[in-house]
C-alpha cells in the first residue's frame, strides 16, 4: 500500500518525524497549518492507529511488569517519517 510509514520494530530507539494540530485565532487562513515535529524515543507500543514512544523510562523493582516513564503516542497518519537510531 502506498504512503505506509514502516515503523521500527519495538525496543527500537528512533527519530519520528511527524506533524502536530495546531489551533489559531485570528490570523489569515493562508498562515494555518500543521506544526511540523521531531520526536525522539524508544518504541514501546504500536498499532494500526498510534505509535507510543517512550521519552524516559523510570527504573523498576525487579519482578514489576509494566513499565513507567514519559510517552507520546503519535497518530500513525501523521508521521512522516520513522527512523531507527543505531547505538
Amino acid at each position: 500500500m502506498a504512503g505506509v510509514i514502516k515503523l521500527a520494530a519495538l525496543n527500537s530507539l528512533v527519530e519520528v518525524f511527524w506533524e502536530d494540530i495546531t489551533s489559531h485565532v485570528n490570523v489569515e487562513l493562508r498562515e494555518v497549518k500543521p506544526a511540523p515535529c521531531r520526536s525522539f524515543g524508544v518504541i514501546v507500543k504500536k498499532s494500526d492507529k498510534f505509535v507510543v514512544i517512550a521519552t524516559s523510562i523510570f527504573e523498576r523493582e525487579k519482578g514489576e511488569k509494566e513499565i513507567e516513564g514519559d510517552f507520546l503516542a503519535i497518530p500513525t497518519g501523521t508521521i512522516r517519517e520513522c527512523r531507527q537510531i543505531k547505538p
